[in-house]
């Protein structure tokens, strides 16, 4: 889903409270260092945060296909 032409999981102010926990994670994360284990760390963490934008606009074209 995009409003004016960017994806809503790229406009922070539409993101949900779970996106918005994972991401603060990320950034508690990040400021421990640096190390590989925390960069897989943070990787991790943004496919976790990929995989909830894409539970949501899933959930979004449900609604809409049913209208």
């Amino acid at each position: 889903m995009t409003i004016d032409g960017i994806p809503c999981r790229c406009q922070m102010n539409l993101w949900t409270p779970a996106k918005t926990a994972i991401w603060q994670a990320i950034q508690a994360v990040e400021s421990v260092g640096a190390h590989p284990f925390l960069t897989e760390a943070v990787i991790l963490l943004g496919q976790a945060k990929d995989k909830v934008s894409d539970y949501i606009e899933q959930d979004e074209n449900l609604v809409k296909a049913s209208e």
